[in-house]
């Protein structure tokens, strides 16, 4: 990272508010783009972007609970949970705030009959008003979600509606701001406090739960505003990918840890961020696959540069059938373990890189994206506590320049990390 977290007047940091003009003005780039006068954001990600605050973590992705209305010209307008509406009034200069409807898609089976189709008719009701204030209701509504029951409730008061709107809001967020970069390089920051914790930690008898709680709780020392349980496998759980999310395995002499940080935030912007670790010394046959997807991880890496794709990362990957004891007999059936994708606010975010796909429909690459490219690797080293073996992930986040690229995680790479015993 560049310079410390605390707003300081004597050195240029992280600029919140140029970030979040910055950051709306690509937003009504992108809807004119698309022919969008107005668009309705669903998704707390998109609310995020175009200045609507963050929502409580239980209120990630299609809430219900919150949502806004952006205008390419005018004010936003947030429709925030009632209990929240006063406080983000103070909070959010910049919008103006109204009370939402509760729209969350729950409702429509925990409810008695007739209380979603009542509520949406309440909200489509209140969004046809608005657009009438803003001399738009005749217009396009751009919806970022395609939710066949808003977009009816809304059809059914005579708004048509265009997700258009969502691939606007993927093209605005797809370049990254200068302040939004060095975000998530704080948040890569921050992941790396965890790992120089792991490494202090790791021995036999700790469990991949215990390991959790101490990421968590380094997390939030180390300045996150997030951080979505850290997931942890290891001996045998590391064979086949991300074999399970965590568990109370106890870690013993010889295991491989693959460590992985997704979903630790810093002010919104998410890590996607692997390595490996091993409890002693490791085996030739761990080194070896170690090299193995370090290899392939930098073998992509090095396609990166303004105007290659993502044909050209892909490719660098072995086909699904050549993974080793990894294999698996088709493209779909691989899906996670050679993979790229964007990250910023959203954890996936455009690209998204596999050979599933990215060989026959390539999208370049430009200056301003951030992506987050990982490998996986089979040990060959089968026993009977290790039936399939075990395997290394390595993960990296990256920053696409002028000239080529920036490795924005800086946890040493070259070889697994040694937690001597």
């Amino acid at each position: 990272m560049s310079f410390g977290k605390i707003a300081v007047d004597w050195e240029e940091r992280i600029n919140l508010d140029r970030m979040r003009r910055e950051r709306v003005e690509r937003a009504k780039t992108a809807c004119k783009k698309h022919g969008l006068e107005a668009a309705l954001l669903l998704h707390n990600d998109n609310v995020r972007y175009v200045g609507g605050g963050d929502g409580v973590h239980m209120w990630h992705g299609v809430s219900g609970y919150r949502y806004a209305l952006f205008f390419t010209e005018g004010e936003t307008v947030l429709y925030e949970a009632g209990m929240r509406k006063n406080y983000m009034e103070r909070a959010l200069p910049w919008c103006k705030v109204e009370y939402a409807i509760p729209i969350m898609p729950y409702l429509a089976t925990s409810t008695p009959e007739g209380v979603y189709e009542k509520q949406l008719e309440k909200f489509a009701n209140q969004i046809k008003a608005s657009l009438k204030e803003h001399k738009l209701s005749k217009e396009v509504l751009g919806i970022d979600t395609n939710s066949p029951a808003v977009i009816n409730a809304l059809k059914k008061v005579g708004i048509e509606t265009s997700l258009k709107c969502s691939k606007a809001m993927m093209e605005a967020r797809k370049i990254k701001t200068k302040d939004e970069v060095e975000c998530l390089r704080m948040a890569a920051g921050i992941a790396e406090a965890i790992f120089s914790e792991f490494k202090k930690v790791i021995k036999p008898g700790v469990t991949e739960m215990q390991l959790r709680a101490i990421a968590t709780y380094t997390a939030y020392m180390a300045g996150a505003d997030w951080a979505s349980a850290p997931d942890i496998n290891s001996g045998p759980h590391t064979s086949q990918g991300m074999t399970i999310q965590c568990s109370d395995r106890a870690i013993r002499p010889g295991d491989l840890i693959a460590a992985a940080l997704c979903n630790i935030s810093y002010n919104g912007y998410k890590t996607c961020y692997y390595r490996t670790f091993s409890c002693g010394r490791p085996t030739e046959a761990q080194k070896d696959a170690y090299k193995k997807a370090l290899d392939l991880l930098y073998s992509a890496i090095n396609a990166i540069k303004p105007g290659a794709t993502t044909k050209d990362i892909a490719e660098k990957w072995p086909r699904a059938q050549d993974m080793g004891s990894a294999k698996r007999p088709n493209e779909d059936a691989a899906v996670l373990m050679q993979w790229g994708h964007g990250i910023g606010l959203g954890l996936y975010e455009t690209p998204v890189i596999s050979r599933i796909w990215s060989l026959d429909f390539p999208e370049k690459l430009e200056p301003g994206m951030t992506i987050a490219l990982e490998t996986l690797w089979p040990t060959e080293e089968k026993s009977y506590e290790y039936p399939y073996g075990q395997a290394v992930r390595i993960e990296e986040m990256l920053h696409v320049t002028e000239t080529g690229v920036e490795i924005l995680s800086k946890w040493p790479v070259d070889e697994i990390t040694v937690c001597e015993i």
